[in-house]
């Protein structure tokens, strides 16, 4: 089992804690409004405003299926800068070392693996591949149609 030392940004959702890693984050900021967008799929949320960008905004708990959290952050990744995501209030950023879990048993192209926090498992994301090919098609033409808003 491999063992990698992540710096990463916690919070929790639902009953789990998950983590990010810092180096795949450009930018966090309080929710202000999210503008709806017709016929949009049901995982999209709606636009949010960065600076003078629009840009699709994916809650993750919608796509992870867990309940929603009181209070919302919003996360541009740091390798796309056509998309943000909503995570849960920040937990903290915390060194951990991660294990990679055995991806022979179940495959999910987005867990790089988990960490132990306070006697707690951290669910670490790949923001990377958080996204399947063809979700990452429909969030890019959503950010083209709204690019010059």
């Amino acid at each position: 089992m491999n063992i990698t030392l992540i710096k990463s940004i916690v919070f929790a959702l639902g009953d789990g804690f998950f983590g990010i890693p810092t180096d795949q984050v450009k930018w966090l900021a309080k929710l202000r409004k999210i503008e709806s967008i017709p016929k949009a799929p049901k995982w999209v949320s709606g636009l949010i405003r960065y600076k003078d960008i629009v840009l699709p905004y994916i809650r993750l708990w919608d796509i992870l299926n867990v309940s929603s959290p009181e209070k919302e952050i919003v996360l541009l990744p740091g390798a796309s800068d056509y998309l943000a995501y909503g995570i849960s209030e920040i937990k903290g950023i915390y060194q951990m070392d991660v294990k990679k879990y055995a991806d022979n048993i179940i495959e999910i192209p987005y867990i790089m693996g988990y960490g132990i926090l306070e006697e707690r498992v951290v669910i670490i994301i790949d923001l990377n591949n958080f996204l399947t090919k063809k979700q990452t098609r429909v969030v890019r033409r959503i950010y083209s149609k709204n690019e010059k808003k």
